[in-house]
C-alpha cells in the first residue's frame, strides 16, 4: 500500500531518518576525533575529504527536453529559471 506524498506519516519518517543521519554522522566524527590522538592522519584525511567540492547537479534538461552536462550551461539554465520565478516583469531586459 502506497502512502500519499503529503501524509503526516511520511513526514514523520523523513524527520526520523534525517535525525538518524545527523546522529550517525556526529558519532562518526566524534570517533575520528578520539582516534586522531593515536593516528592524526584520520582527521586530516576526513577534513580533506570534506573540503573537496563535488557537483551535486550532474545534468539538467531545459524546457525542450534537451539534456545538458556542461557546468556553464547548467548554471545559465538555473539562473534563467530563478529570474523567471522571482522577478517582476516590467518589460525591461535584465542584466
Amino acid at each position: 500500500m502506497r502512502t500519499p506524498l503529503g501524509s503526516s506519516a511520511l513526514k514523520d519518517e523523513y524527520k526520523k531518518l534525517k535525525l538518524m543521519v545527523k546522529a550517525t554522522r556526529r558519532s562518526y566524527e566524534e570517533h575520528i576525533i578520539r582516534e586522531s590522538k593515536n593516528n592524526p592522519k584520520l582527521i586530516y584525511g576526513y577534513l580533506n575529504h570534506q573540503r573537496k567540492q563535488k557537483d551535486k547537479i550532474r545534468s539538467l534538461s531545459n524546457i525542450n527536453g534537451d539534456l545538458f552536462v556542461d557546468k556553464n550551461i547548467i548554471t545559465n539554465l538555473l539562473i534563467d529559471q530563478f529570474q523567471e520565478s522571482f522577478s517582476i516583469d516590467c518589460g525591461k531586459q535584465l542584466p
